[in-house]
């Protein structure tokens, strides 16, 4: 076969709609089966050629592994968008042929910072699961788990035409948006890796309607961040339901678990508010996914891609609130202290209130102080200081009452967008940090209510604590005012607290002090806090900050909705082209890795072994 027809393609002229969902410039550009000519490598899933039963997906040197003359060749169809990874850090080793001192300092010094990762086509913000084989303060620098080759997605075209190559070629494919992710999914060694952050177009429609709908949306480009969507909306006197880091892809991963927000008390989960999404499927082709076409990919992938947002307007009140131990204050008096907290969340929840809550022991932030707790802050969307006060007034007499002395304040804002703004500045806290391992829970209101069940809860939650780790707690009980019907993990819809904790370990771990942590955070801590909050009394894990690791990942990041979800990805993707860990239907796959401790997408990715395989 010869590349000049393998690679043969043309784009026809398409609609400026699908079922009514409008398209930007750059998805007008797609291919069509109707009015392609294509060679076989290009082709769509049923046209397309078989690719050989390999256990493993190649990489490069692998039998199998495309020629550098068939990616030049694909890089001409695809408009010179295809990228060679060349490691974020790079620059600081002479191995890569790319040293420079000048580019290292800014690397090294810019590392931690969201910005960083979000520019660059394969760089992640978790470089744990990448398997640290570059890092700027390392020893080394090798490909580790980045993907070999990247496409710089402009257009839908570019977009189709990777994933029909990949597949065709049974090639391993990822997706990136910003890379801001607990899991390893956008990482992947000898992958073909998706760029999707250039894609930052967003159009306000202030008469939309599809379906039951008729009001303001927005149309989102897949690269567009929290923060633009959230000044979007502001400009039109409305406020959407977004997380609360600003350098999140809105469009990207941030839906595939739900998600959460600080409006989630008044309007539910952001995957509630998708009215439709554009979307490549795995055969390469490229539809719309609503409640009336592809109803059942529609279900599933809310939280999954670019699409039509429904926004709301509300103002908000912000608190900030801070106790700790101190001469005064004993150890078990302040725990007292948060026991009357955690005992108000139900109260606090059925307001509508979103709180975000650090608990530490020995934190710098508090001297002299063994224990602490800050509110960063208290979010109460149409909610007044006054009204907010009430709500936390038996917070605050327990206080008192306990003698513990504590700082508090609030703020009125007259639109979402500027408290968030005020609560959570852009660039706040830190990534790319190699050395921590992760692990969360949701407790649902029916364990937090019950006297038995606070009690089992409380204790778990301080012992990990007392142990010597932070943890962040989330006052959330996200509604479902519009009665949306979606793949969102059951167990947020149940939950009023949701705990985030973390191991940290020094800066360069071995791969035995990797192990070691993660068997304590899941054997030890989440074992915990399962016990806890149960799978059959409505507990749960969050999937975007839960740890890869949890051994029921099926129940406890999608809860009864996994057999549904399972058949549904069989349907649309029947040879598991998208493969993410703790994705559904991962559980054919595993990636194969020595000596790192823990597991990380840093090895070929290969049908799993059968009990007698």
């Amino acid at each position: 076969m010869r590349l000049s027809c393998a690679f043969a393609a043309f784009t026809c002229a398409a609609a400026r709609s699908i079922n009514r969902v409008p398209l930007f410039d750059y998805e007008t550009k797609h291919l069509e089966h109707t009015c392609l000519e294509y060679g076989r490598l290009l082709a769509f899933d049923t046209e397309g050629p078989t690719p050989l039963p390999r256990e493993c997906k190649p990489g490069p040197g692998d039998a199998g592994w495309p020629s550098r003359v068939t990616w030049a060749a694909l890089n001409r169809t695809l408009d010179g968008a295809l990228i060679r990874t060349v490691p974020l850090a790079a620059p600081c080793y002479k191995s890569w042929g790319v040293y420079d001192a000048e580019k290292c300092h800014s690397v090294t010094v810019n590392w931690t910072k969201p910005a960083l990762h979000d520019s660059d086509a394969t760089s992640v913000m978790w470089p744990l699961w990448q398997g640290r084989s570059c890092l700027p303060t390392g020893s080394t620098c090798t490909l580790g788990a980045y993907p070999a080759y990247a496409v710089n997605a402009t257009t839908v075209k570019q977009i189709q035409l990777a994933v029909n190559f990949a597949r065709n070629l049974g090639l391993r494919i990822v997706v990136k948006n910003t890379g801001h992710d607990y899991q390893g999914r956008s990482s992947g060694a000898g992958a073909l890796s998706i760029w999707t952050h250039n894609l930052q177009q967003l159009r306000h429609m202030p008469d939309f309607v599809l379906g039951g709908f008729a009001g303001q949306a927005l149309h989102v480009g897949a690269g567009v961040q929290t923060r633009a969507i959230a000044e979007a909306a502001e400009e039109h006197g409305a406020s959407v339901v977004g997380g609360m880091c600003a350098s999140v892809g809105y469009a990207g991963g941030y839906f595939a678990g739900g998600g959460h927000s600080p409006l989630s008390g008044l309007f539910g989960l952001a995957a509630d508010h998708v009215l439709a999404i554009n979307v490549v499927t795995p055969d390469g082709r490229f539809t719309t996914a609503t409640a009336d076409r592809n109803a059942d990919l529609y279900w599933a992938l809310r939280g999954g891609g670019g699409g039509t947002f429904g926004v709301t307007t509300v103002h908000t009140t912000t608190l900030q609130l801070s106790f700790q131990t101190s001469a005064g204050v004993g150890d078990e008096t302040f725990w007292q202290g948060v026991r009357a907290y955690f005992a108000n969340f139900d109260r606090m929840t059925r307001a509508g209130i979103y709180a975000y809550t650090n608990l530490r022991r020995n934190s710098p932030l508090f001297q002299n102080a063994s224990y602490s707790l800050a509110l960063e802050p208290i979010v109460a969307p149409n909610i007044s200081i006054e009204s907010l006060t009430r709500v936390m007034e038996p917070v605050l007499d327990d206080l008192t009452k306990l003698g513990i002395p504590y700082k508090s304040s609030a703020k009125h804002f007259t639109s979402y967008n500027s408290a968030w703004a005020d609560a959570w500045p852009p660039e706040q806290g830190q990534v790319a940090e190699p050395n921590s391992v992760d692990g969360s829970r949701l407790f649902p209101r029916g364990v937090w209510n019950d006297p038995a069940g606070f009690e089992a809860s409380f204790k778990a939650i301080r012992g990990v604590v007392e142990a010597g780790y932070d943890i962040t707690a989330f006052a959330m009980a996200p509604r479902n005012p519009f009665g949306a019907d979606n793949a969102a993990n059951p167990a947020l819809r149940h939950c009023i607290a949701f705990f985030t904790t973390s191991i940290l370990l020094p800066s360069s771990p071995t791969p035995k002090q990797l192990e070691a942590a993660q068997n304590t955070m899941l054997n030890d801590i989440l074992s915990s806090w399962r016990q806890a909050a149960p799978f059959d009394k409505l507990g749960g894990s969050y999937a975007n900050e839960g740890n890869v690791g949890e051994p029921n990942w099926q129940q406890d990041f999608y809860g009864d909705n996994y057999g549904r979800l399972l058949r549904i990805k069989r349907r649309w993707d029947p040879s598991g082209l998208f493969y993410v860990p703790a994705g559904v239907g991962s559980e054919a796959w595993e990636v194969r890795t020595e000596g790192q401790g823990i597991q990380t997408q840093n090895g070929p990715l290969c049908r799993r072994r059968t009990r007698h395989g």
